[in-house]
């Protein structure tokens, strides 16, 4: 689980070492991380953009 939480947030501290058939687990549990992170940004200022923008137009009348 430490090494899945580690990779996924791609940090990476490199203390702990795949055996040879599971280093592309490796490889995808990071690869995930970083579109992860980037679909979660991308839908948070959306979000955030809509929700402001809702606001705005109510205080106009």
């Amino acid at each position: 689980m430490y090494f899945v939480l580690e990779t996924y947030s791609t940090v990476g501290y490199d203390d702990l070492t795949l055996v040879k058939h599971f280093r592309i687990f490796g490889a995808m549990a990071s690869v995930s991380g970083i579109l992860m992170f980037g679909a979660i940004t991308a839908f948070l200022v959306g979000f955030f953009t809509r929700t402001l923008d809702a606001k705005k137009s109510d205080l106009k009348g």
